[in-house]
């Protein structure tokens, strides 16, 4: 039953709850009326009646004279009866054999001969009034007793429920047509409140979008329909570096880029099962879709949506998302665990600065298989786990190697070797990069001298965390081991990533500084990926560019990767810093980069990387081997 309908039954209920006490009280009030006024006759007939058996008995002092005067007044409903001072009946004679009547005097007899005066009492439905009166002078006393009729019977009664009849149907028509009005415009504001309230529950109040409890629910609906065929994908999305517009611009610029965004993404992707805004500047997707290629398209679509301008007050504002992606049924069957991997891929995404990321269970750091490595991780270098292998350096004007980069690995007892994306994330969490990077160092270091005493003049190359970049015993760390294993520092390249720079650019450079000024070599590793400006990276005492892979590999199929590629080459050059090319798979991509003029190359095509005493065995069978300046050089 609606609203409306409650509302209409409840106000007639009440009508007529009314109509009947009002009819209930009335009818008393009535009635008692009625009595208090036969009451009134009654003992005026009495009293009249007590005078004249008084003048009667002065004339003819005879009972059975008195007796004849009794019902000379009154109606068939109507009984006198004389009482001597005993109580005993002296007249009618016929009452005394009328077991109707003695029935009524027994019920009455204690409120009848108490006192003198009026009354009345209810019996067998009926309403019986008397009154009592001495005869004067005599030793009798006169009873009134009138058996009153059924109520209904009372003209007063019966007129007073005619005009209630007739004036409750009217007050019921009235009150319905009235409740009628009032229970539709009640109707109508709570449908409007209800409506008001759903929106409130289901949608976020800022961009008109569905909030995160409607997507939980609709997300779990949706899934119910996924099989081998029909996948679902959910996107997680935020924006990089909305507080920074919010703190510079204030926060009535960030809520209408907010609004913009949201606009854009409700007209692009008409077809998403649901579109929600979880809080700040973070959205989630969901789509049905058939196949890993469909996310892909659907992931490229947003975030070329979100690349574009947005245009508020007088800013023109660009701004960058970074995505999260989870696929149902293989990552999850659930709403709350397809948004929490679609959180860790995020999380990851902006970790690795790609843009996106599509959730791996092996890198999630929450799962069971994780919680058991990262137990594990710490005691890798005591339990002589890690392994240190070599990535060779190739010259792309003589093609042969000048050095090569040092690369751990870690050999699982259980699990065998472990991807190297997964454990060092492992160890930036438990706080074991610093040992590892460290112990890198080291054993790189040795490995480096052993090589020279054997007439393999290589430099080697290894990789800084960030969090040891911000050490400041780094270089004296670093002097030591050089200075133990005999080693020129020309020979060590560190190299160093512009995010591991910019977590604290004025201690970096500090130490840095301090590095270049002992002979080191230094690198900045995965160029064009960070955020570090041109005018500080002029001043940065790098020796050498690193490309990042993520260009090079499909430059030749992306135009502008290519452009970005030369652009790097051309910029390092002009800065003289020596550059190298890292994710070289192909000598279309080396012949590419020759001609570009990059001056080291590092990739598959050449050699993936291997430990050391393979790397011996394949400098002298591969083409790439040692040239004959480095074998002077180490002469």
């Amino acid at each position: 039953m609606n609203v409306r309908k409650r509302l209409l039954t409840s106000h007639i209920a009440v009508i007529l709850i009314v109509m009947i006490l009002f009819g209930f009280f009335s009818f008393q009030i009535a009635k008692h009326a009625v009595i208090d006024k036969e009451m009134e006759i009654a003992e005026e007939i009495t009293s009249a009646k007590a005078d004249l058996l008084t003048r009667e008995y002065q004339k003819v002092p005879d009972i059975d004279y008195l007796s004849r005067f009794l019902n000379l007044y009154g109606n068939d409903s109507d009984l006198f009866i004389l009482l001597d001072d005993n109580n005993n009946i002296i007249a009618p004679k016929a009452v005394v054999d009328n077991s109707e009547i003695l029935m009524w005097l027994n019920y009455l007899k204690n409120n009848i001969y108490d006192s003198y005066g009026k009354n009345h009492t209810e019996l067998n439905d009926l309403t019986y009034i008397w009154a009592l009166y001495p005869v004067e002078n005599t030793p009798y006393k006169l009873v009134y007793l009138c058996a009153d009729i059924d109520k209904e019977t009372y003209p007063i009664i019966k007129q007073l429920m005619a005009r209630m009849l007739a004036t409750g149907i009217v007050i019921l028509w009235i009150a319905s047509w009235v409740s009628l009005v009032m229970s539709s415009a009640i109707s109508q504001q709570l449908n409007k409140q209800r409506q008001k309230l759903e929106r409130q529950a289901t949608q976020d109040f800022l961009t008109g979008l569905a909030n995160r409890e409607y997507l939980q629910s609709t997300v779990d609906k949706a899934l119910k329909g996924c099989d081998s065929n029909k996948k679902l994908l959910l996107i997680l999305m935020d924006l990089d570096h909305f507080k920074l517009i919010n703190d510079t611009l204030g926060h009535k610029v960030g809520d209408m880029l907010l609004k913009q965004l949201s606009d854009r993404l409700k007209k692009h992707f008409q077809d998403a099962i649901v579109i929600s805004r979880l809080g700040g500047d973070e959205f989630a997707f969901a789509f049905f879709i058939a196949n890993n290629y469909q996310a892909m398209q659907k992931i490229d679509k947003i975030l070329s949506i979100v690349d574009r301008p947005f245009a508020i007050d007088s800013f023109s504002l660009d701004t960058k998302g970074s995505i999260g992606a989870a696929i149902a049924p293989e990552h999850g069957n659930t709403a709350m665990s397809l948004i929490r991997r679609a959180d860790i891929a995020m999380y990851q995404a902006k970790e690795s600065g790609g843009g996106f990321g599509i959730y791996d269970h092996e890198k999630d750091p929450h799962s069971v298989a994780h919680l058991t490595l990262m137990t594990d991780l710490r005691h890798v270098i005591e339990n002589d786990q890690l392994d240190l292998f070599y990535q060779p350096k190739i010259d792309m004007k003589s093609g042969k190697i000048t050095g090569v980069e040092a690369l751990c690995r870690w050999r699982h007892p259980e699990q065998g070797m472990i991807r190297p994306d997964i454990f060092i994330g492992l160890a930036e969490q438990i706080g074991m990069i610093k040992p590892i990077t460290l112990w890198v160092l080291y054993v790189g270091i040795n490995q480096c001298k052993k090589w020279h005493r054997a007439g393999i003049p290589l430099g080697i190359s290894i990789n800084l965390s960030a969090n040891l970049l911000q050490d400041s015993q780094l270089p004296s760390r670093i002097a030591d081991a050089l200075r133990n294993e005999g080693l020129p520092a020309e020979y060590l390249t560190l190299e160093i990533t512009e995010t591991a720079i910019m977590k604290d650019p004025a201690r970096a450079m500090e130490i840095l500084k301090q590095l270049d000024a002992m002979g080191i070599q230094l690198s900045l590793d995965d160029f064009g990926t960070g955020y570090t400006s041109l005018s500080y990276l002029k001043h940065l005492p790098v020796n050498e560019i690193k490309i990042d892979k993520s260009f090079v590999m499909d430059m030749l199929r992306d135009s502008d990767d290519a452009t970005i590629v030369l652009s790097i080459i051309q910029l390092a050059h002009s800065m003289q810093r020596e550059i190298v090319a890292e994710g070289i798979e192909s000598s279309e991509i080396w012949d590419a980069l020759v001609t570009l003029g990059c001056d080291t190359a590092q990739g598959f095509y050449m050699a993936k990387p291997m430990p050391a005493d393979e790397l011996e065995r394949w400098l002298k069978e591969s083409q790439w081997g040692l040239g004959e300046e480095a074998i002077a050089k180490l002469a």
